[in-house]
Parts: C-alpha cells; sequence; structure tokens
C-alpha cells in the first residue's frame, strides 16, 4: 500500500473513495432503510469508513487537505444538484500536475512573459 505524503496523494484517495461508491448500491450504504430499501441483516456498508482509517493512519495534514477538498467539492455539488464523476476529477488532477510540471511553468512565463 502506497505511503501518504501529499495533498495530492489524499486527493488521489478521496476520487479512489468516489469510484469504490459507484460500485455500493444506495440500499447497502442507506443509513436508515425504508421498507422499499430492504437490507434484511446486513448492516450498513460504510465504505467510507475504511478510508478514514487510512488518513488516520497517514497522520498528514496536508493528505487530509486533498481528500477532504475532494469530498468538499463533491458535496458542494451535490447539493447545488449535480456533481462531477471520478474519471473527471482524475482529468482534473492530470492538469493540476502537469500545470506544476517546471517545464509547464518554464513554457507559461516564456509565453506570458511573466
Amino acid at each position: 500500500m502506497k505511503k501518504l505524503l501529499s495533498e495530492a496523494d489524499g486527493r488521489q484517495l478521496a476520487i479512489k473513495m468516489l469510484w469504490d461508491a459507484q460500485n455500493i448500491s444506495y440500499d447497502l450504504t442507506c443509513l436508515y432503510p425504508t421498507d422499499n430499501e430492504i437490507r434484511g441483516d446486513r448492516t450498513q456498508n460504510n465504505y467510507f469508513l475504511k478510508y478514514l482509517m487510512r488518513l488516520r493512519k497517514a497522520n498528514n495534514e496536508e493528505v487530509d487537505r486533498g481528500f477532504a477538498a475532494v469530498l468538499s467539492d463533491f458535496c458542494g455539488a451535490a447539493i447545488d444538484g449535480g456533481v462531477m464523476w471520478p474519471d473527471e476529477y482524475e482529468r482534473e488532477e492530470k492538469e493540476l500536475a502537469a500545470q506544476s510540471d517546471p517545464k509547464f511553468r518554464q513554457f507559461i512565463a516564456g509565453v506570458t512573459g511573466a
């Protein structure tokens, strides 16, 4: 298991969690199941907890900040009626990584004269 060291690692962990969430049906994650959402004798699938345990183990505020940033974005969008899919977050991460690459920054500085 990769050691979590940076804010980017935290964002990647949150994106992985969102991918995992797509494979779990709501009737298994619902905290208060109704008659229409019967789980039988199974308890709630609290998949989020395993990710919190990884954050706890990392014990790194930068990792926490990255993880929380993705979830804050996701929850804010959900409350507004729309969300980004995990692949959209992955695409944004690739763009962010490219922008932080020294060669990219040197190129931008040359183009903008900064």
